[in-house]
Protein backbone atom coordinates (compact mmCIF):
# COMPACT_ATOMS: atom_id res chain seq x y z
CA UNK A 1 0.00 0.00 0.00
CA UNK A 2 1.00 3.33 -0.53
CA UNK A 3 0.83 6.37 2.31
CA UNK A 4 0.03 9.33 0.85
CA UNK A 5 2.58 12.10 2.28
CA UNK A 6 -0.09 14.95 2.31
CA UNK A 7 -3.20 13.07 3.95
CA UNK A 8 -2.56 10.08 4.90
CA UNK A 9 -4.56 8.09 3.00
CA UNK A 10 -3.75 4.80 2.24
CA UNK A 11 -3.56 3.63 -1.68
CA UNK A 12 -2.68 1.15 -3.52
CA UNK A 13 0.68 0.12 -4.94
CA UNK A 14 0.40 0.94 -8.44
CA UNK A 15 -1.71 4.43 -7.81
CA UNK A 16 -0.02 7.11 -9.24
CA UNK A 17 -2.33 9.84 -7.55
CA UNK A 18 -3.89 9.69 -3.61
CA UNK A 19 -7.60 8.74 -4.36
CA UNK A 20 -8.18 11.26 -1.25
CA UNK A 21 -6.59 14.17 -1.84
CA UNK A 22 -4.92 13.86 -5.22
CA UNK A 23 -1.70 14.27 -4.30
CA UNK A 24 0.80 12.07 -6.83
CA UNK A 25 2.18 9.72 -5.32
CA UNK A 26 5.95 8.62 -5.56
CA UNK A 27 6.74 5.04 -7.09
CA UNK A 28 7.29 2.58 -4.65
CA UNK A 29 10.45 -0.16 -5.13
CA UNK A 30 9.07 -3.61 -3.62
CA UNK A 31 11.65 -5.17 -1.49
CA UNK A 32 11.94 -8.19 -4.22
CA UNK A 33 12.84 -5.41 -6.63
CA UNK A 34 15.62 -4.01 -3.88
CA UNK A 35 16.64 -7.13 -3.48
CA UNK A 36 17.27 -8.37 -7.07
CA UNK A 37 19.12 -5.12 -7.23
CA UNK A 38 21.04 -5.79 -4.42
CA UNK A 39 21.95 -9.03 -6.05
CA UNK A 40 22.80 -7.37 -9.32
CA UNK A 41 24.99 -4.95 -7.52
CA UNK A 42 26.71 -7.98 -5.71
CA UNK A 43 27.43 -10.43 -8.99
CA UNK A 44 28.71 -6.97 -10.28
CA UNK A 45 31.03 -6.44 -7.91
CA UNK A 46 31.99 -10.01 -7.67
CA UNK A 47 32.52 -10.40 -11.39
CA UNK A 48 34.76 -7.33 -11.66
CA UNK A 49 36.80 -8.94 -8.96
CA UNK A 50 36.97 -12.37 -10.68
CA UNK A 51 37.51 -10.62 -14.00
CA UNK A 52 40.80 -8.77 -12.12
CA UNK A 53 41.89 -11.83 -11.24
CA UNK A 54 41.28 -13.76 -14.20
CA UNK A 55 43.68 -10.94 -15.72
CA UNK A 56 46.08 -10.64 -12.72
CA UNK A 57 46.07 -14.78 -12.88
CA UNK A 58 46.78 -14.14 -16.63
CA UNK A 59 49.39 -11.36 -16.39
CA UNK A 60 51.19 -13.81 -13.85
CA UNK A 61 51.28 -17.11 -16.12
CA UNK A 62 52.84 -15.11 -19.38
CA UNK A 63 55.38 -13.40 -17.30
CA UNK A 64 56.31 -17.08 -15.52
CA UNK A 65 56.02 -18.63 -18.76
CA UNK A 66 58.63 -15.40 -20.42
CA UNK A 67 60.56 -15.99 -17.29
CA UNK A 68 61.00 -19.72 -17.74
CA UNK A 69 61.50 -19.70 -21.45
CA UNK A 70 64.76 -16.94 -20.33
CA UNK A 71 65.92 -19.10 -17.48
CA UNK A 72 65.52 -22.44 -19.93
CA UNK A 73 67.94 -20.16 -22.80
CA UNK A 74 70.08 -19.34 -19.95
CA UNK A 75 70.41 -22.92 -18.84
CA UNK A 76 70.79 -23.82 -22.20
CA UNK A 77 73.49 -20.88 -23.06
CA UNK A 78 74.95 -21.80 -19.71
CA UNK A 79 75.59 -25.63 -20.36
CA UNK A 80 76.59 -25.10 -23.76
CA UNK A 81 79.72 -22.55 -22.50
CA UNK A 82 80.23 -24.86 -19.33
CA UNK A 83 80.63 -28.01 -22.18
CA UNK A 84 82.62 -25.53 -24.34
CA UNK A 85 84.75 -24.74 -21.07
CA UNK A 86 84.95 -28.14 -20.32
CA UNK A 87 85.99 -28.88 -23.66
CA UNK A 88 88.81 -26.29 -23.36
CA UNK A 89 89.90 -27.70 -19.93
CA UNK A 90 90.12 -31.15 -21.51
CA UNK A 91 92.16 -29.82 -24.48
CA UNK A 92 94.65 -27.52 -22.07
CA UNK A 93 94.60 -31.13 -19.74
CA UNK A 94 95.78 -32.99 -22.57
CA UNK A 95 98.26 -30.32 -24.08
CA UNK A 96 99.57 -29.93 -20.52
CA UNK A 97 99.88 -33.93 -20.16
CA UNK A 98 101.33 -33.92 -23.95
CA UNK A 99 104.04 -31.50 -22.71
CA UNK A 100 105.04 -33.18 -19.84
CA UNK A 101 105.27 -36.43 -21.84
CA UNK A 102 107.58 -34.92 -24.06
CA UNK A 103 110.12 -33.84 -20.48
CA UNK A 104 109.85 -37.38 -19.31
CA UNK A 105 112.17 -38.04 -22.22
CA UNK A 106 115.80 -36.36 -23.33
CA UNK A 107 116.62 -35.64 -27.05
CA UNK A 108 120.07 -35.61 -28.02
CA UNK A 109 119.44 -33.06 -30.05
CA UNK A 110 117.61 -30.82 -27.82
CA UNK A 111 120.01 -31.34 -25.10
CA UNK A 112 121.42 -27.87 -23.15
CA UNK A 113 125.28 -28.05 -22.35
CA UNK A 114 124.26 -29.16 -18.46
CA UNK A 115 122.53 -31.65 -19.19
CA UNK A 116 124.65 -33.15 -21.46
CA UNK A 117 127.14 -33.34 -18.77
CA UNK A 118 125.27 -34.46 -16.64
CA UNK A 119 124.09 -37.42 -18.93
CA UNK A 120 127.62 -38.47 -19.55
CA UNK A 121 128.21 -38.57 -14.95
CA UNK A 122 124.94 -40.34 -15.17
CA UNK A 123 126.20 -42.87 -17.68
CA UNK A 124 129.68 -43.26 -16.34
CA UNK A 125 128.81 -43.49 -12.89
CA UNK A 126 127.23 -47.07 -13.81
CA UNK A 127 128.87 -48.43 -16.91
CA UNK A 128 132.51 -46.68 -16.68
CA UNK A 129 135.44 -48.39 -14.41
CA UNK A 130 136.48 -46.62 -11.89
CA UNK A 131 132.27 -45.91 -11.24
CA UNK A 132 133.41 -44.10 -8.16
CA UNK A 133 134.96 -41.33 -10.14
CA UNK A 134 131.95 -40.65 -11.99
CA UNK A 135 129.72 -41.41 -9.14
CA UNK A 136 131.18 -38.78 -6.40
CA UNK A 137 130.06 -35.98 -9.15
CA UNK A 138 126.54 -36.86 -7.83
CA UNK A 139 127.52 -34.45 -4.39
CA UNK A 140 129.89 -31.59 -5.32
CA UNK A 141 128.98 -28.54 -7.32
CA UNK A 142 130.90 -29.80 -11.03
CA UNK A 143 132.33 -27.09 -12.77
CA UNK A 144 132.98 -28.08 -16.41
CA UNK A 145 136.10 -26.34 -18.15
CA UNK A 146 135.84 -26.78 -21.83
CA UNK A 147 139.63 -26.42 -23.04
CA UNK A 148 142.56 -27.59 -25.22
CA UNK A 149 145.31 -28.08 -22.73
CA UNK A 150 146.26 -31.25 -22.03
CA UNK A 151 145.00 -32.97 -24.64
CA UNK A 152 147.56 -33.89 -27.67
CA UNK A 153 148.75 -36.47 -25.16
CA UNK A 154 145.05 -38.32 -25.41
CA UNK A 155 144.43 -41.16 -27.22
CA UNK A 156 141.17 -39.57 -28.71
CA UNK A 157 141.25 -36.33 -28.92
CA UNK A 158 137.64 -35.77 -30.14
CA UNK A 159 137.48 -32.75 -31.71
CA UNK A 160 140.66 -31.10 -30.05
CA UNK A 161 138.71 -30.24 -27.29
CA UNK A 162 138.65 -32.04 -23.63
CA UNK A 163 135.94 -31.30 -20.63
CA UNK A 164 137.45 -31.28 -17.54
CA UNK A 165 134.69 -31.88 -14.54
CA UNK A 166 136.10 -30.68 -11.55
CA UNK A 167 134.78 -29.77 -8.03
CA UNK A 168 135.30 -27.02 -6.12
CA UNK A 169 137.94 -28.59 -4.38
CA UNK A 170 140.40 -28.48 -7.20
CA UNK A 171 139.12 -25.57 -9.73
CA UNK A 172 142.34 -24.17 -8.92
CA UNK A 173 144.57 -26.64 -11.06
CA UNK A 174 145.20 -24.52 -13.86
CA UNK A 175 145.32 -27.40 -16.28
CA UNK A 176 141.75 -28.79 -15.70
CA UNK A 177 143.10 -32.18 -14.33
CA UNK A 178 140.06 -34.21 -13.46
CA UNK A 179 137.63 -36.52 -14.99
CA UNK A 180 137.07 -36.24 -18.47
CA UNK A 181 136.20 -36.88 -21.76
CA UNK A 182 136.35 -35.38 -25.46
CA UNK A 183 133.04 -35.11 -27.79
CA UNK A 184 134.16 -36.41 -31.72
CA UNK A 185 132.04 -35.34 -34.78
CA UNK A 186 129.36 -37.91 -34.28
CA UNK A 187 128.80 -37.75 -30.62
CA UNK A 188 130.93 -40.14 -29.44
CA UNK A 189 131.71 -40.24 -25.98
CA UNK A 190 135.19 -40.70 -24.60
CA UNK A 191 135.81 -41.16 -20.74
CA UNK A 192 139.04 -40.19 -19.21
CA UNK A 193 138.98 -40.81 -15.52
CA UNK A 194 141.13 -39.21 -13.23
CA UNK A 195 143.52 -41.64 -12.93
CA UNK A 196 143.89 -41.42 -16.61
CA UNK A 197 145.90 -38.43 -15.95
CA UNK A 198 149.21 -37.34 -13.41
CA UNK A 199 152.75 -38.85 -15.58
CA UNK A 200 151.44 -41.07 -17.78
CA UNK A 201 152.72 -40.87 -20.96
CA UNK A 202 149.93 -41.51 -23.20
CA UNK A 203 145.92 -41.27 -21.52
CA UNK A 204 143.80 -44.01 -22.66
CA UNK A 205 139.93 -43.86 -22.76
CA UNK A 206 138.42 -46.49 -20.62
CA UNK A 207 135.24 -46.14 -22.51
CA UNK A 208 133.74 -44.89 -25.72
CA UNK A 209 130.15 -44.95 -26.09
CA UNK A 210 127.87 -43.07 -28.14
CA UNK A 211 125.46 -40.29 -26.71
CA UNK A 212 122.54 -41.72 -28.47
CA UNK A 213 123.39 -44.61 -26.67
CA UNK A 214 124.05 -42.74 -23.37
CA UNK A 215 120.27 -41.00 -23.91
CA UNK A 216 118.35 -44.41 -24.48
CA UNK A 217 120.11 -45.81 -21.65
CA UNK A 218 118.52 -42.79 -19.23
CA UNK A 219 115.18 -42.90 -20.90
CA UNK A 220 115.16 -47.15 -20.22
CA UNK A 221 115.78 -46.28 -16.98
CA UNK A 222 112.96 -43.77 -16.62
CA UNK A 223 115.45 -41.41 -14.34
CA UNK A 224 115.35 -37.95 -15.52
CA UNK A 225 114.44 -36.74 -11.97
CA UNK A 226 118.09 -37.45 -10.93
CA UNK A 227 119.44 -35.72 -14.36
CA UNK A 228 117.13 -32.69 -13.08
CA UNK A 229 119.02 -32.60 -9.70
CA UNK A 230 122.79 -33.35 -11.31
CA UNK A 231 121.54 -30.24 -13.86
CA UNK A 232 121.11 -28.03 -10.85
CA UNK A 233 125.06 -28.12 -9.62
CA UNK A 234 126.72 -27.97 -12.89
CA UNK A 235 128.54 -25.02 -14.67
CA UNK A 236 129.88 -24.88 -17.74
CA UNK A 237 132.60 -22.18 -18.66
CA UNK A 238 134.87 -22.22 -22.39
CA UNK A 239 138.60 -21.86 -21.36
CA UNK A 240 139.70 -22.54 -24.52
CA UNK A 241 140.56 -18.79 -25.19
CA UNK A 242 143.38 -18.70 -22.84
CA UNK A 243 146.82 -17.65 -23.83
CA UNK A 244 148.94 -18.49 -20.85
CA UNK A 245 152.09 -19.09 -22.53
CA UNK A 246 153.85 -20.74 -19.22
CA UNK A 247 154.51 -24.34 -19.17
CA UNK A 248 153.45 -26.29 -15.60
CA UNK A 249 154.56 -29.42 -14.28
CA UNK A 250 151.05 -30.78 -15.40
CA UNK A 251 151.91 -29.62 -19.32
CA UNK A 252 155.25 -31.55 -18.77
CA UNK A 253 154.15 -34.97 -17.53
CA UNK A 254 150.69 -34.89 -19.72
CA UNK A 255 152.20 -33.85 -23.33
CA UNK A 256 154.88 -35.98 -24.09
CA UNK A 257 155.87 -33.81 -27.06
CA UNK A 258 156.26 -30.52 -25.38
CA UNK A 259 157.94 -32.47 -22.59
CA UNK A 260 160.92 -33.49 -25.36
CA UNK A 261 160.78 -30.30 -26.89
CA UNK A 262 161.77 -28.76 -23.16
CA UNK A 263 164.16 -31.35 -22.70
CA UNK A 264 165.91 -30.45 -26.04
CA UNK A 265 165.93 -27.08 -24.99
CA UNK A 266 167.83 -27.23 -22.43
CA UNK A 267 170.12 -29.52 -24.00
CA UNK A 268 171.35 -27.64 -26.52
CA UNK A 269 171.92 -24.72 -24.30
CA UNK A 270 173.83 -26.96 -21.88
CA UNK A 271 175.34 -29.72 -23.53
CA UNK A 272 178.53 -28.76 -26.16
CA UNK A 273 177.77 -31.84 -28.16
CA UNK A 274 174.15 -30.30 -28.81
CA UNK A 275 175.08 -26.83 -30.11
CA UNK A 276 174.51 -27.23 -33.70
CA UNK A 277 170.85 -28.70 -33.26
CA UNK A 278 170.05 -24.89 -32.44
CA UNK A 279 170.99 -24.17 -35.89
CA UNK A 280 169.40 -27.50 -37.20
CA UNK A 281 166.20 -26.85 -35.84
CA UNK A 282 165.55 -24.22 -38.21
CA UNK A 283 166.11 -25.73 -41.41
CA UNK A 284 165.33 -29.52 -39.90
CA UNK A 285 163.46 -31.67 -38.62
CA UNK A 286 164.47 -33.84 -35.11
CA UNK A 287 162.51 -36.98 -34.82
CA UNK A 288 162.66 -38.88 -31.63
CA UNK A 289 162.75 -42.36 -32.37
CA UNK A 290 163.48 -44.42 -29.25
CA UNK A 291 161.54 -43.61 -25.55
CA UNK A 292 162.26 -45.08 -22.56
CA UNK A 293 165.44 -45.17 -19.85
CA UNK A 294 167.10 -43.63 -22.93
CA UNK A 295 165.71 -41.09 -25.02
CA UNK A 296 167.42 -41.30 -28.79
CA UNK A 297 166.71 -37.99 -31.46
CA UNK A 298 168.00 -38.85 -34.97
CA UNK A 299 168.27 -35.74 -37.72
CA UNK A 300 165.20 -36.09 -40.37
CA UNK A 301 165.47 -40.29 -40.01
CA UNK A 302 169.25 -40.28 -41.17
CA UNK A 303 171.24 -41.16 -37.72
CA UNK A 304 172.44 -39.05 -34.78
CA UNK A 305 173.16 -40.29 -31.74
CA UNK A 306 171.93 -37.34 -29.06
CA UNK A 307 170.43 -38.94 -26.58
CA UNK A 308 169.27 -38.24 -22.82
CA UNK A 309 169.50 -40.73 -19.76
CA UNK A 310 166.39 -40.65 -17.75
CA UNK A 311 165.70 -41.70 -13.92
CA UNK A 312 163.23 -41.41 -11.66
CA UNK A 313 163.54 -39.38 -8.31
CA UNK A 314 162.91 -41.69 -5.79
CA UNK A 315 161.20 -45.28 -6.39
CA UNK A 316 158.32 -45.56 -8.01
CA UNK A 317 157.89 -41.91 -9.17
CA UNK A 318 157.74 -40.52 -12.47
CA UNK A 319 161.25 -39.75 -14.67
CA UNK A 320 162.42 -36.49 -12.85
CA UNK A 321 166.18 -36.35 -13.70
CA UNK A 322 167.95 -36.33 -16.47
CA UNK A 323 171.73 -36.37 -17.75
CA UNK A 324 172.61 -35.32 -21.20
CA UNK A 325 174.32 -36.54 -24.06
CA UNK A 326 174.79 -39.06 -27.03
CA UNK A 327 175.78 -42.42 -27.42
CA UNK A 328 179.47 -43.70 -28.32
CA UNK A 329 179.23 -44.75 -32.22
CA UNK A 330 181.60 -47.91 -31.27
CA UNK A 331 180.15 -49.05 -28.83
CA UNK A 332 176.38 -47.71 -28.65
CA UNK A 333 176.73 -46.81 -24.67
CA UNK A 334 175.28 -43.74 -23.59
CA UNK A 335 178.20 -41.03 -23.10
CA UNK A 336 177.33 -38.15 -20.90
CA UNK A 337 178.17 -34.88 -22.64
CA UNK A 338 180.02 -32.22 -21.79
CA UNK A 339 179.09 -29.11 -19.96
CA UNK A 340 178.45 -25.51 -21.47
CA UNK A 341 178.25 -24.83 -17.72
CA UNK A 342 178.22 -27.69 -15.35
CA UNK A 343 174.54 -28.17 -15.92
CA UNK A 344 174.13 -31.17 -17.77
CA UNK A 345 173.80 -34.02 -14.99
CA UNK A 346 170.79 -35.32 -13.25
CA UNK A 347 169.20 -32.24 -14.05
CA UNK A 348 165.62 -31.89 -12.73
CA UNK A 349 162.15 -31.57 -14.46
CA UNK A 350 161.69 -28.45 -12.82
CA UNK A 351 164.95 -26.96 -14.08
CA UNK A 352 163.91 -27.95 -17.46
CA UNK A 353 160.91 -26.25 -17.15
CA UNK A 354 162.07 -22.99 -15.18
CA UNK A 355 164.33 -22.76 -18.10
CA UNK A 356 162.00 -23.18 -21.11
CA UNK A 357 159.64 -20.66 -19.47
CA UNK A 358 162.39 -18.32 -18.98
CA UNK A 359 163.37 -18.81 -22.46
CA UNK A 360 160.12 -18.13 -24.88
CA UNK A 361 157.58 -20.69 -22.47
CA UNK A 362 155.39 -22.74 -25.05
CA UNK A 363 155.31 -20.59 -28.01
CA UNK A 364 159.11 -20.92 -28.15
CA UNK A 365 158.48 -24.72 -27.70
CA UNK A 366 156.00 -24.23 -30.87
CA UNK A 367 158.35 -23.14 -32.98
CA UNK A 368 160.85 -26.45 -32.70
CA UNK A 369 160.48 -29.13 -35.24
CA UNK A 370 160.07 -31.71 -33.43
CA UNK A 371 158.24 -35.28 -33.92
CA UNK A 372 158.02 -38.19 -32.35
CA UNK A 373 158.43 -41.44 -34.60
CA UNK A 374 155.31 -43.54 -33.60
CA UNK A 375 156.92 -46.87 -34.15
CA UNK A 376 159.26 -45.84 -31.77
CA UNK A 377 159.43 -47.82 -28.34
Amino acid sequence: MKKCPKCGRKNDNDANFCSNCRKKLEKTISRVDQSVGKKKKIFTVIASILLLLVIGGLGIFLFTRNNDSTTSNNSANSAKTKANNSGVERKADATKKESKKKIDKLVVSKLTPQQTVAAIIYYGSENVKPYDTWKELYDSNVNVYVTNRLIKNLDKQGQGVRYALLTDNNTNDKNYIGPSYTLDADNTVNYYSFNGFGGQRISYSEQSVSLDTIIKYINSNNDLATINKLVEKISVEDRRGESDNTITIDDYNQDELLKYKALILYGINHCEEWRNLNSFLRSGKLIITDRGPLITMTLDQAGGGFQIAETAATEGAPYDRYVFGGADMRTGKFMAGTSIDGRVGLISSQEVIDYANENGGKQRLDEMNVEIDPVGS
